[in-house]
């Protein structure tokens, strides 16, 4: 107990802080403005034109930007760069300036301050993923410290950063025993003090239940109530052991068992030059929809499509409003069983099973918005209802690695969310 006394009480406190503040608030999701409408009538450029000037794009779509709206355009080779055109002209827009960068992050933030200092880093720190980088660090003059780091190609908030997430990161570490980056719970240090932990936790528990006294106590104090009080003390004291038995256990596991990843389902890739229609653009298909916040063109199951964006969450499982439209003539197109039993079909993978989940029951931690299972012999494979795009996949060893998340964070009867820290 000497030896891993201390780290216990580092694991109780440093899990205290985490799950004790909004994990939102610690993103500094609530600082950011919801994304403001598109001026979808100024979108006139024609997509073929763009297909045809970038024959590798893996898909573009239409964005508002700080004065017009813009297209952004994302190749195979490479998904994390981009090139942004005008929507109305096509004319291809270089990297943000500073003053630009520092007047998205003062648009963008809910709150009132200003700018201290604006940075392009060429080199990001590590809560920074590195595959964004030339990134803006754009330093706010807030309590907190509240910075923004803005794609210097694109406008988009890469990710934000405050003092409490610092110290968030540092609890992290602290709680996986790994001071160094904070990425690593499978270190062998973790895994011994963890072993040593239960041992002494069983061994307590065995003595503590076998005390012959454990209900019937002599007392030097002839306080009537203090017998009581030591006796819940200690019926207190086996609940408490039941539950850091669950925690050891459960984190043990997860510091033992990496968790596999299944490989994504393979999809077909589009020649966007020859499936577009001639001379559309986002106005065209769009002229007649509901304000939205963005549009894409979209692959589902290797067909094309366009998908607009009403509303969405802070991440990309919260509810959310979309809706596909059939390139060809601008109809809405619903996803439906046909088409998931063709694209299966085609990649040789035989269905047992197709379930439509609705908003809210999907069985993917955290996810909101309605989804289809489709379970194969081994695998049960998620996806998006209004997109198509993969979200989950599980076989009976990924479900045990989950069991063991829900128990792990005492999620037993809410759907939970997955805490991913670090990028």
């Amino acid at each position: 107990m000497y030896l891993v006394g201390v780290q216990l009480c580092i694991w109780a406190l440093s899990g205290l802080y985490m799950v004790s503040l909004d994990i939102h608030a610690i993103h500094g999701d609530d600082r950011v403005k919801n994304p403001a409408y598109v001026d979808v009538q100024s979108a006139n450029y024609p997509l073929t034109a763009v297909a045809n000037r970038f024959p590798e794009m893996s898909g573009a779509k239409l964005v508002q930007g700080l004065e017009h709206a813009l297209i952004q355009v994302n190749f195979r080779d490479n998904p994390y760069t981009a090139i942004l055109l005008n929507a109305n002209t096509g004319e291809a827009l270089p990297q943000l300036s500073a003053e630009q960068a520092e007047k998205i992050a003062l648009n963008m933030f809910s709150g009132i301050s200003s700018v201290s200092k604006v940075t392009l880093l060429q080199e990001v720190p590590d809560y920074v993923p590195a595959r964004y980088a030339p990134v803006y660090e754009v330093a706010f003059n807030t309590w907190d410290n509240l910075h923004f780091y803005i794609h210097a190609t694109t406008g988009e908030i890469v990710t934000k950063r405050h003092s409490m997430w610092h110290i968030f990161d540092w609890m992290w570490r602290l709680h996986i025993m790994d001071y160094d980056d904070g990425e690593n719970i499978h270190n062998l240090f973790l895994q011994i003090v963890a072993t040593l932990s239960i041992l002494s936790i069983i061994f307590g528990g065995i003595l503590l239940w076998s005390r012959r006294r454990f209900t019937q106590q002599s007392l030097l104090v002839s306080k009537p109530y203090y017998k009581h009080l030591l006796v819940a003390h200690k019926y207190i004291a086996l609940v408490v052991f039941a539950q850091l038995s669950v925690w050891l256990g459960t984190g043990l596991y997860l510091s033992l068992i990496e968790k596999q990843k299944i490989p994504l389902l393979p999809l077909t890739k589009i020649d966007w030059q020859h499936v577009i229609p001639d001379n559309v653009s986002f106005a065209d298909l769009l002229h007649d929809k509901p304000p939205i916040i963005g549009a894409k063109l979209q692959n589902i199951f290797g067909a094309p499509y366009l998908l607009y964006t009403e509303s969405q969450g802070y991440h990309r499982n919260f509810t959310s409003d979309k809706q596909l439209v059939d390139l060809t003539n601008g109809s809405l197109f619903n996803i439906e069983q046909k088409q998931i039993k063709a694209y299966f079909a085609f990649i040789e993978k035989p269905i047992e099973k197709i379930t439509r989940l609705d908003e809210g029951s999907s069985d993917i931690r955290g996810e909101m918005n309605a989804t289809w299972r489709v379970d194969t012999a081994n695998t049960s494979y998620y996806f998006d209802a209004r997109s198509a795009e993969q979200l989950a996949s599980f076989d009976f060893k990924a479900r045990i690695h989950d069991l063991m998340m829900r128990l792990h964070f005492m999620d037993y009867f809410s759907k939970g969310i997955l805490i991913i820290v670090g990028t």
